[in-house]
């Protein structure tokens, strides 16, 4: 939901969520064909906090899940959307796959001596 991760953008609440790692399955149910949230938190909701949770209820609330899809992960930075080693190392040195194709391609290319290919 944008660039920022929710736990970030409403970074108070998550540190009072009692569902951190919960997939949305624990975190909701069904009514007919809507999603009905139900966060927990850890205490009550300060004043301020209570006007962010109706932000993020208005931002989650955005979205339309669909009875009977599965809730799984994806991983933007691959075109299948599929995480990688490689992607993720890509992803922390700030570079994209087209760049880091080039540099591994010059990489690989290059000449070197018979005894040194033996270590590659």
């Amino acid at each position: 939901m944008g660039d920022a991760p929710l736990s970030l953008r409403f970074h108070r609440l998550y540190l009072i969520s009692e569902s951190k790692q919960s997939p949305i399955a624990r975190v909701g149910h069904w009514v007919d064909n809507t999603w009905v949230w139900e966060l927990v938190w850890r205490r009550q909701r300060l004043v301020w906090e209570q006007a962010m949770e109706a932000q993020l209820y208005q931002l989650i609330n955005s979205r339309t899940f669909r009875k009977g899809n599965l809730d799984t992960w994806s991983w933007k930075e691959t075109a299948e959307e599929a995480y990688t080693v490689r992607s993720a190392y890509m992803k922390l040195m700030g570079s994209s796959e087209g760049e880091s194709d080039k540099v591994f391609t010059k990489l690989w290319s290059i000449r070197v001596i018979p005894k040194a290919q033996l270590f590659g």
